[in-house]
């Protein structure tokens, strides 16, 4: 079809329009401006090519000989000449389309406003004005035209330099490093929810964080460091501060918590005593133990991309002190140093004690590329003792006292952590050029054999022994790094004492070890340079060593730390259980049984039922009520299969189930090795998470196992037993006056919240109901006893010195035994809630059961104390029970 060539107004691009469509409007391909088309006057040549200006000669295409002229041209060149300056006015005003707006757009994607440059191109409506369609839209609207929310500004601050100047310990994480080791299921949804909400920030844009202790006292300090740039004001809008905000130097704000779930974890579960407290018998008296109680904790969004956390004070202090730049005292400097700083090679590190930044930089923290962990630290005489350590770990102690008590700095580093292998290194900086090497000859070298035998033993993979240092029988200062040579060289095919092995070249192959093909290996080394030696291990093992021997124990300690973080984080202790309890007892809702009815799938057990031991426990049917987390671990659990079964083909999760641990289950102020337990169940290293509670089946140490229904045992059982549970109306004696739920002191046999049996539902002795169950652990005033969830949802404290007839009736859900009780606000006073828990909802407690002594069958027929019946009409004599002191 033939078609003319028209000048675009916008661009000037050169526009091929059908001959039918001349008269309409049409698009420039190049910059999308829709214009009316109109035919040359003179009726141009189809498919000429036209002047791209008119009046010009010469130009490419549809030159005309000199002195010819077509019909009209003066006048066309004329109206053509007004399209052009009006299109032009109209792009000034409104850049929408061509290169103009292309640019407009990149100003505002990079955050800078747009400013037109006097060399825009063109841009405009019709010519002439087009009243039917003065602005027409594009087809395609581009979302980069529709105005985009600020973005923050990026920081020009390392995150190493905003460690406080008396900083004695630090570590680095690299968050996105760590998250592709085996360590990845620590990063569970609870964690990283625990995470956003305490700090607001997702954990997936952190890019590193720097964990400091600072002072003598050991505050906790961190650096949150972003991927991204962020706003203060939406980092503050998704936690909640519960003080005033308080402004420092008119540039940054600080935000004060009573307490903060994160914060709270990291603080104690990775406290010395929470990591190794349970190898002692006995604590070195240098570290400082965890807060106790609340603590004031603070949070500053420092820049765009820094946010700094710890304690408030700390934070106040450091904020304060930092100069115009907001930086603290450098004390170091790259180039130049000022009076009182060192030289330093790399701008990192430059606000701490020069000793330590150095002892960062020779592990490797101030490359391009860090290890994934990375701590060190300023040794303190006494911080970590050994000689408290237990006695199966006495031989440790030999080997330790003597390194630690002559090291100044210490430093450790895992480069990488796979299915298949770890790189690690450990770096010590002793007191001198000779303790170095008398640690190394002492201490290091005879170990360094049996270290990798041991190794390669338990891995199943060769481990070679390098001692990479020259010790010899010379004194101090006569070699390199203050170690002499061997005064006798060994002869040929001869390794004397200390021989440095030679290191594989490009392509080469480490004397002794295995050839290409072969099993992979690894080796443990010991080298020193002046005062400084370094360990590093690199070892390799084989997938099934993996599987059997590592990923089990490294799941024990994750679960673990995941545990311990759990529970710190909880602000409500065994008050947690509150909200289940008065649940259960609302009709229609009833106490379930002590362990699953498991269904008999197993045609050879001829309609055996399973043990109870194996059996999923009560607290299963619990967690529902804990919470919407406790609901989705509750969902994971098979009730028809044994509660430490593992298959995934098959659906069948409970092991994994049982590596959670139940913060409301446990009891914050007992010893950290009460809230895990073992099983001959599992394999070992496994760590599952432990109760600290049991449900009380009544008086008899078998009463478990028996039938309520048995007239002899009708009023021995208690709410729970293995194979029953109770409606409330069952419990005759009255919700408010029977135990449901018992605190076990630390110490006893292992107590899996998943298993059922003897670990979560148990009898009371009747000779002496007590036996085993005296504690002190945050009891009032240290006095022996324990405390007890009543059917009803209040808590009670029991003493040591109770009446077994008053301890023996409580346990009881029909002994129409109310005479025993006497005054159980005296007995067994009630615990109040704490103030500090006033924010726990719970449901509207059900009014007290009617006392009715005369009628055997009446809902509460023990003798109710007036506490029971009217809580607000104590005798005032007997004073509640202050609640168990909580641990943070």
């Amino acid at each position: 079809m033939a078609s003319i060539k028209v000048p675009c107004p916008s661009c000037e691009n050169q526009v091929s329009v059908a001959e039918k469509a001349i008269g309409t409007k049409v698009e420039c391909p190049k910059c999308k401006y829709r214009f009316k088309a109109e035919e040359p006057a003179g009726g141009a040549a189809k498919d000429a090519k036209t002047p791209r200006r008119e009046g010009r000669q010469g130009r490419e295409g549809g030159q005309e000989e000199e002195g010819r002229r077509r019909p009209g041209r003066r006048g066309q060149k004329k109206k053509k000449k007004l399209a052009v300056i009006v299109g032009c006015s109209r792009s000034w005003c409104w850049p929408r389309s061509g290169r103009g707006p292309q640019r407009q757009r990149r100003h505002q994607e990079a955050g800078r406003p747009f400013v037109p440059s006097q060399n825009a191109n063109k841009g405009g409506v019709t010519p002439g004005g087009d009243k039917e369609d003065p602005e027409p839209k594009p087809k395609d609207k581009d979302p980069g035209e529709v105005k985009k929310t600020p973005v923050a500004a990026i920081s020009d601050k390392d995150p190493s330099n905003l460690l406080p100047n008396d900083t004695r310990a630090v570590y680095r994480f690299d968050l996105d490093k760590i998250k592709l080791t085996p360590l990845s299921p620590f990063f569970d949804p609870n964690n990283l929810k625990m995470f956003a909400g305490s700090f607001g920030v997702d954990a997936d844009q952190v890019a590193t964080y720097h964990h400091a202790f600072v002072g003598d006292t050991r505050e906790p300090f961190g650096v949150i460091n972003l991927k991204m740039p962020v706003f203060e004001r939406d980092v503050v809008a998704a936690i909640a501060p519960t003080a005033g905000a308080r402004p420092i130097k008119k540039k940054w704000t600080l935000y004060a918590f009573k307490s903060n779930p994160f914060a709270n974890a990291v603080s104690n579960s990775f406290h010395f005593a929470s990591l190794f407290g349970g190898l002692f018998d006995k604590l070195p008296a240098g570290p400082v133990k965890p807060a106790t109680g609340p603590r004031p904790f603070g949070l500053c969004v420092y820049d765009s991309q820094n946010i700094l956390v710890g304690d408030h004070a700390a934070l106040e202090s450091f904020l304060s002190a930092l100069d115009a730049k907001g930086l603290p005292k450098f004390l170091s400097a790259v180039g130049t140093p000022a009076a009182g700083q060192i030289q330093a090679e790399n701008p990192l590190y430059l606000s701490l004690d020069p000793r330590l930044k150095r002892t960062l930089k020779d592990v490797g923290a101030e490359t391009g590329s860090p290890p994934m962990v990375v701590y060190a630290e300023k040794s303190v005489q006494g911080m970590y003792d050994p000689k408290g350590l237990k006695t199966d770990y006495q031989p440790v102690t030999a080997v330790l006292d003597p390194v630690l008590t002559r090291t100044e700095y210490l430093a450790a580093t895992v480069s990488s952590f796979t299915p298949t292998g770890i790189t690690a290194t450990l770096r010590l900086t002793m007191v001198s050029d000779g303790a170095a090497f008398e640690v190394i000859r002492d201490q290091l070298v005879p170990m360094l054999q049996p270290a990798a035998d041991f190794t390669a033993f338990f891995l199943n993979s060769p481990v070679e022994a390098r001692n990479l240092t020259t010790v010899g029988t010379t004194t101090p200062g006569t070699g390199l790094g203050g170690i002499g040579p061997r005064p006798n060289p060994p002869s040929d095919n001869e390794e004397g004492p200390g021989t440095v092995r030679p290191q594989p070249g490009p392509g080469g192959i480490v004397p002794k070890q295995p050839q290409p093909g072969g099993p992979s290996s690894g080796f443990i080394s010991v080298a020193q340079t002046d005062r400084f030696v370094t360990v590093t291990a690199d070892l390799a093992w084989p997938t099934e060593t993996f599987r059997q021997k590592i990923e089990p124990r490294l799941q024990g300690v994750i679960n673990t730390l995941k545990g311990k973080m759990a529970v710190y984080a909880s602000d409500l202790s065994y008050y947690g259980l509150l909200t289940a309890i008065p649940k259960l007892a609302t009709p229609p809702g009833q106490f379930p049984r002590g362990t699953a009815d498991r269904r008999l799938t197993d045609a050879s057990r001829l309609g055996l039922k399973y043990q109870p031991a194996t059996r999923v426990s009560l607290f299963a049917e619990l967690l529902p009520y804990l919470g919407r987390d406790r609901e989705q671990l509750s969902r994971l659990i098979n009730r028809d299969a044994a509660w430490y079964d593992y298959d995934p083909k098959a659906n069948v999760l409970n092991l994994e189930a049982a590596e959670a641990w139940v913060p409301e289950l446990l009891v914050p102020s007992y010893p950290q090795s009460a809230w895990r337990a073992t099983s001959p169940f599992v394999a070992e290293g496994r760590v599952l998470g432990g109760t600290n509670y049991v449900a009380v089946a009544g008086v008899g140490l078998d009463i478990a196992r028996q039938d309520p229904t048995v007239p002899e045992f009708a009023k021995k059982v208690g709410i729970t037993g293995y194979n029953w549970g109770s409606k409330p109306e069952d419990v005759k004696d009255g919700l408010s006056n029977t135990i449901y739920l018992l605190q076990t002191p630390p110490g006893g046999p292992p107590q899996p919240w998943i298993a059922g049996g003897g670990a979560t539902v148990r009898g009371l002795d009747p000779a002496n109901p007590m036996r085993g169950l005296a504690h002190t652990y945050g009891t009032p005033d240290g006095k022996p006893g324990t405390f007890v969830l009543m059917g009803d949802g209040s808590v009670r404290f029991v003493g040591a010195g109770v009446s077994p007839k008053v301890l023996a009736a409580m346990a009881t859900r029909a002994g129409d035994d109310g005479a025993d009780l006497g005054n159980l606000d005296t007995a067994a006073p009630r615990v109040d809630l704490p103030k500090g828990n006033v924010e726990l909802k719970t449901d509207p407690k059900p009014e007290p059961e009617p006392k009715k002594a005369a009628d055997p069958k009446a809902a509460d027929p023990k003798p109710v104390a007036k506490s029971d019946a009217e809580p607000k009409k104590s005798d005032g004599k007997t004073e509640p029970a202050p609640a168990p002191v909580q641990k943070k």
